[in-house]
């Protein structure tokens, strides 16, 4: 504990007391104010990684991929990075089971969760519809990135054994799968 003195104008100590009366004590309220200082002018004090990430992806528009991708993608080995991606290592910590054991639903549920989290997609929407389901990716990030990305869900649902059939758009792609 530190001891202060200090002087206040009439209207700076009334507020005090005012809070005072709703915090118990003056000190209660310095120490609340100054808590509300340092969050104000340090927004990362006591901040967890996962906050931290919420805000990169949120404020800063940031996406997370993983390593190889990104050494593929350094490397320009666009074909490898579309064929060798991280979708069936993702669905499968997402979904706690190997994704051959998973049905086409809990497939979708898995990429939906994933890539939303890791900021690939604004929104990914899907419904079922006479034996398919037909699947949204929601990107705003052009007709280069929807290309790159239908190559590799494409590739991911097909290595599963599930017909696909893909739609290319500007700011977004669908991909129609037939269950089995």
């Amino acid at each position: 504990m530190r001891r202060l003195s200090t002087t206040l104008s009439k209207e700076y100590f009334d507020t005090l007391e005012k809070y005072a009366k709703k915090f118990g004590t003056q000190k209660s309220v310095i120490e609340k104010a100054l808590d509300l200082l340092d969050q104000r002018y340090n927004p990362f004090r006591e901040r967890t990684d996962e906050i931290i990430w919420s805000k990169l992806r949120e404020e800063l528009d940031h996406l997370s991929i993983s390593r190889t991708f990104l050494i593929h993608l350094i490397k320009g080995e666009f074909d490898t990075a579309a064929v060798d991606n991280a979708s069936e290592y993702l669905v499968s910590w997402y979904l706690k089971k190997p994704v051959r054991d998973a049905t086409l639903g809990e497939l979708l549920d898995g990429v939906k969760k994933m890539y939303e989290a890791s900021n690939h997609f604004k929104r990914i929407e899907y419904i079922k519809r006479d034996g398919e389901f037909v699947v949204t990716f929601w990107h705003f990030m052009g007709m280069e990135y929807s290309r790159f990305m239908t190559k590799y869900f494409v590739n991911f649902f097909e290595k599963l054994g599930f017909p696909v059939t893909p739609d290319v758009m500007n700011v977004c792609f669908v991909i129609k799968i037939c269950e089995q």
